[in-house]
């Protein structure tokens, strides 16, 4: 297996473009940012930039990765996905959170001493833990924390989507765990109170076109960023297809 990028460039900075029209690159360290919370309302661009990220994940991980997508929503943008093996819907988004949970422990108990990346994108996320009843939602919640806490050594990293990153579905103090925060469009002071730190104040009045925003790292980096418009959305969706119908086999986990 080839070693895969640990730099990797997901937009470019939003200010360097509008005000000089000049592309400067903003790129993430996969092997300091393993875990990605995207942010944004309705209307923020929010599904094809997650389109987008997946792209660039999945060329940086390599073609051996793993790579599953929860879709609570059943967005239609993401209709062209349903076909692929990896990809799991509403009430099934359950079992995308079970597998990548099972290998991981697989990782944990040295029964898989892979460490071929993979990735568990879950559209909604929020939407997804409030339909649930309080001991599912508990439960899943607690595999969450534990991934967010663990994944990182492991080579299993969580891309969670949704509208409002509310702590109430999340463990508590978990979401530090995230090390690339993206909230897009122009999101309310609420929003950016929730995952910005105490001192880092962000000033509401941008007017963020869809695919704009913000970005954090590490919890201290906070840029702005633009994702590229996408043109050749058949392509698009070509590579994500391939990233969801995979090589990478999921082992059963050895009877007791």
């Amino acid at each position: 297996m080839k070693k895969y990028d640990n730099k990797v460039c997901v937009g470019i900075d939003y200010i360097k473009w509008h005000s000089y029209a000049s592309k400067q690159d903003i790129s993430i360290d996969l092997e300091q940012n393993i875990h990605t919370l995207i942010s944004g309302m309705s209307g923020s661009g929010k599904s094809t930039s997650l389109l987008y990220y997946i792209v660039k994940l999945y060329f940086a991980f390599c073609s051996e990765s793993l790579f599953i997508f929860a879709d609570f929503k059943q967005d239609d943008q993401f209709k062209p996905l349903r076909s692929c093996k990896n990809y799991f819907a509403y009430k099934n988004c359950v079992n995308a959170l079970d597998i990548v949970y099972e290998k991981m422990h697989l990782r944990q108990e040295g029964v898989d001493k892979s460490r071929t990346p993979i990735v568990l994108v879950f559209d909604e996320y929020v939407a997804f833990i409030l339909s649930l009843e309080k001991k599912q939602k508990e439960e899943v919640t607690s595999k969450i924390g534990e991934i967010l806490m663990l994944g990182r050594s492991l080579k299993v990293s969580l891309v969670l989507a949704c509208q409002r990153p509310d702590a109430s579905v999340f463990p508590q103090g978990s979401r530090v765990n995230f090390g690339v925060i993206i909230v897009l469009g122009s999101a309310i002071k609420s929003i950016y109170d929730m995952v910005l730190p105490k001192e880092l104040t962000m000033d509401t009045n941008y007017k963020f076109d869809a695919g704009e925003g913000v970005i954090l790292l590490q919890s201290r980096d906070l840029k702005f960023i633009k994702f590229p418009i996408v043109i050749n959305n058949e392509r698009l969706y070509e590579i994500c297809q391939e990233a969801l119908n995979g090589k990478c086999k999921i082992e059963a986990k050895p009877q007791s």
